[in-house]
This record gives C-alpha cells, structure tokens and sequence, in this order.
C-alpha cells in the first residue's frame, strides 16, 4: 500500500473519530436540554453531600436548572449538588479563563489593537471598532463586564489564537480541571465544555491566586480608555449582582444551546460561597432563591 495513501487513511480515521467524540457529547447534553424542556420545574432535592444531612431544616428552594452546585468555597461541602460532575456548554463562563490566561501572559499596561476580525465576531457588545488601542487592563474590564466576545478575540490575537487557546487548556489541566476543553476564547463553540466542579477549582484559583481579576467582575460601572483619541467610555455591567455589597466576583454565559449559565462568590455569614446554575431560563432568579436560602440556612445554624 502507498505510503500516501496509508497516510490518508489515518488523517480520516482520525477525523472521524473526533467528530464522533464531539456528536457523543452533543448528544448527552441535548437529551438533557430536552428532558429539561419536557418538565416545566424541578425540585432540586438531596443528596447533599454532607454527613448529616438532616441539619438542613429549611426546604430547599424550587429550581428548575440542569445543573447546581451551592458550597462554601474550598470546603468539601455541598449544600446543594446537582448534576455537578456533568459537562455542559459554559458559554461565556469561557471569559474567566480567558482572562486569566492573559493577565499571564501581557502586563496591565500591554497594548491591545481592536483588529477587524475581532469587531466582525458575533455579538457587539463593548462598542469596539477596529483599530482601537486599550490597555490589556480596559480590554479585561470589557471582557468582564459586558461580555464582550471582541475582546475575548482581540487577547487571544494579540498572542496567536491557536496559542492562546492551548495555554488556556494548559491551565485547565494544571488546576485539575480534567472534564474541560476549550476550542475558543469567548464560548461562542457549543464544544467549550465543563462541570460545575472544574469550574469550582478555576473560581477557588481565582479567589486566593488572582482575586484582581474577580475585582473586576463585582463592579457595576467600568471606566475604559481609548488611548489613540484618549476617549473615556463608561460601560454598565450586565451581571445583575455587579456592585452588591455580598457578591465577591463571577461570571455570565448564555448560548441557544446552553441556555443561560451563572457563576458566583458571595459572602454570606462572613464566608465565601459558591453558587453555580447551569442550563436556567432564571440564571439570576435562580441564583437569588438559593443564595436566600443559603443565608437563612446560615442563621439558623448560628
């Protein structure tokens, strides 16, 4: 058999069996989201992971999200655990990932040029136009702040995307993150995947090792600086917890097929909790009944 045709066997091989991969897990979590669709709310009940579970006197709220993981940030507690090993479409969660591989990689002061093809990637948020300059410090607060999949794409050109994207999947495997893959720096792809647990490891990460990125996601307001025209911009949050005195930092997604996604730290009762909902209609609502319920469940243990 030729040399090149036996190397064209393999090359397709290959291919198939990625594309196989990927279908399976397209698969699992679109028999999710029909299942999810077919029930109008869920009561997100035990098990707790917790050795006595009985202490939880308060009913736990009505939730209707795929996924939910509620704990005290590095405990090895679960207040509420649900479907928390399972791989999900994280959307825009991607950003703190993203955002975190660039703090690495550029200073604050690193200048950043909106190029073309970053300004022509879906979604419009943060208003950039091609051939703006800002800090890598004012891209980050437009990556977190207003989402902005420009700016995801302007950190990751400003480096090489392909490189960009294989140090962001370094770090996930550095902080153990075995169940998540990224294929781009905004979550645009259905195929940005990960679980509420990974996800806990990237935040715990974020909180003790970079908590000035985190600082950034807890602001309602931020300011940015076009440095060729020197014009000053304000951009509002759209995190509706941005700016409250409890939320100590997270992050939003939202895709068609993930529906909406929602990480965050707060502190209640003086401690920091992590409330994580996947796959909601409600991300913020939902996010509210169980940090309500976290507080009430907190005082009566006191």
């Amino acid at each position: 058999m030729p040399k090149r045709f036996l190397t064209y066997i393999i090359l397709v091989s290959i291919l198939f069996l990625i594309v196989f991969i990927f279908k399976g897990q397209e698969r699992s979590w679109q028999e999710l989201v029909e299942k999810k669709n077919s029930i109008e709310s869920a009561l997100v009940q035990k098990p707790f992971l917790h050795p006595d579970p009985a202490r939880f006197s308060i009913p736990v709220p009505m939730l209707g999200s795929m996924v939910v993981l509620a704990k005290e940030l590095g405990s090895n507690e679960d207040f509420i655990s649900y479907n928390a090993d399972l791989r999900w479409p994280i959307a825009s969660i991607t950003k703190l990932m993203s955002g975190l591989v660039a703090s690495q990689i550029y200073s604050s002061s690193s200048e950043i040029t909106i190029s073309e093809s970053a300004v022509a990637v879906e979604g419009i948020a943060g208003g950039l136009k091609a051939g703006e300059i800002y800090t890598m410090q004012d891209v980050l607060k437009i990556l977190f702040a207003v989402s902005s999949n420009d700016a995801a794409l302007s950190l990751a050109e400003g480096y090489g995307v392909d490189r960009f994207i294989a140090t962001m999947n370094a770090q996930a495997k550095q902080l153990h993150m075995t169940e998540t893959v990224f294929t781009d720096p905004s979550g645009l792809s259905l195929y940005n995947q990960s679980t509420a647990r990974d996800l806990e490891k990237l935040i715990q990460f974020l909180a003790y090792m970079n908590p000035e990125l985190l600082a950034i996601t807890r602001e309602s307001e931020v300011e940015i600086t076009e440095k060729t025209s020197t014009l000053k911009r304000k951009l509002v949050a759209i995190n509706q917890f941005a700016g409250s005195e409890e939320f100590l930092g997270g992050k939003t997604g939202f895709t068609d097929e993930a529906s909406g996604n929602l990480v965050s730290l707060f502190r209640l009762h003086d401690r920091p909790f992590l409330i994580i909902v996947f796959g909601t209609d409600d991300r913020f609502g939902e996010t509210a009944r169980i940090r309500d319920w976290l507080i009430k469940q907190l005082t009566t243990d006191n």
